[in-house]
């Protein structure tokens, strides 16, 4: 990711079949001012998404797919205010039987279509809009 945030005027980014490896991906302040959309998918070994305040600031659209380790939506998520459409396929079922729908509510308050499905394709009650 280092190499990649020098490119301040990009739009679309998609990182997918071997294109990371690593358990944690870090999303530093300042990084990717112009990005619209972004996915991120076919990673096996990604376990957290961590985006700081002062990143993604246009950000309008996450897909994020394939990605078995990954327990729990990115943390910092929140800061994405232009945020218009989230998706993630193939949550892990574990993760969702510890949250309530109340907590799928206030995480994705700010953010007009949501749409999360579990990994055996069921998607998750009160996260379209």
């Amino acid at each position: 990711m280092q190499s990649l945030k020098s490119l301040q005027h990009l739009l679309i980014l998609s990182i997918g079949v071997g294109a990371y490896g690593g358990s944690h991906l870090y999303f530093q302040d300042g990084w990717f001012q112009k990005l619209k959309e972004l996915d991120i998918g076919s990673s096996d070994e990604l376990r957290e998404i961590i985006i700081d305040k002062g990143t993604l600031s246009s950000l309008k659209k996450l897909q994020l797919y394939g990605l078995p380790k990954l327990k729990n939506i990115p943390t910092g998520i929140q800061h994405l205010e232009k945020l218009e459409v989230l998706h993630i396929r193939s949550m892990q079922v574990e993760y969702l039987q510890h949250k309530s729908p109340e907590d799928w509510n206030w995480i994705m308050e700010h953010v007009p279509l949501v749409e999360i499905s579990t990994s055996d394709g069921n998607i998750v009650p009160n996260s379209r809009r």
